[in-house]
């Protein structure tokens, strides 16, 4: 999907500063990797599921977006587990979060045990995806762990076990805390994160 933001570009005298056009583009599959039947009500499975959500922001020329209405890693859905919205370093025009979860039904259709990585990518420009979104790793937020997930629609909460890791530019894995600081104690790395069971997100 896509949407313009802002009226009519010359009507600034009206109140209105920023106009834009933003885009989502996302794709979301799932694959049963096994079934056990423990029972004729009862059986042990897991699914994989794997998303991947891309988003832009162009802005209409000689018009700018404020960092407050920029794309974000919010820490709830996408990059879970970083506190990095307020900062700068969390906000710009271009965001891409891919996930990857194991999901164990323990309750069918109740509760759900699940594992999941996430690797987020922010960047100012829209055009960064194409010219350095691989030439380096600062714009990169990676975050793991096991997760209970209330499947009922009625409650739709999950509650993770976040740890948080970046990749410095020799590729090499460093331990952060949720606002990006590094770490020297992998155990420190691992706090709770409330989050919601929410599809196409």
């Amino acid at each position: 999907p896509s949407g313009v933001f802002g009226f009519i570009p010359g009507l600034e005298n009206w109140g209105e500063k920023e106009f834009y056009l933003r885009t989502d583009t996302k794709a979301e599959k799932y694959f049963t990797l096994f079934t056990i039947p423990f029972s004729e009500s009862y059986s042990l499975k897991s699914v994989l599921m794997l998303y991947t959500g891309l988003s832009f922001q162009f802005p209409i020329p000689n018009t700018t977006i404020k960092q407050s209405n920029q794309l974000y890693i919010d820490g709830m859905f996408y990059g879970r587990g970083w506190t990095i919205y307020n900062t700068a370093a969390g906000r710009g025009k271009m965001l891409l979060n891919n996930t990857a979860e194991l999901r164990f039904p323990v309750v069918p259709n109740i509760l759900s045990l699940d594992f999941f990585f996430d690797a987020s990518l922010i960047k100012d420009e829209p055009s960064e995806l194409f010219t350095s979104a691989f030439a380096t790793t600062d714009d990169w937020y990676f975050s793991y762990g096991p997760s209970l997930r209330i499947v009922l629609q009625q409650f739709p909460l999950r509650f993770l076990f976040v740890s948080n890791f970046k990749l410095d530019e020799n590729g090499t894995y460093t331990f952060r805390d949720a606002y990006g600081n590094q770490l020297d104690n992998w155990l420190s790395t691992w706090h709770f994160v409330l989050s919601f069971n929410l599809t196409n997100r």
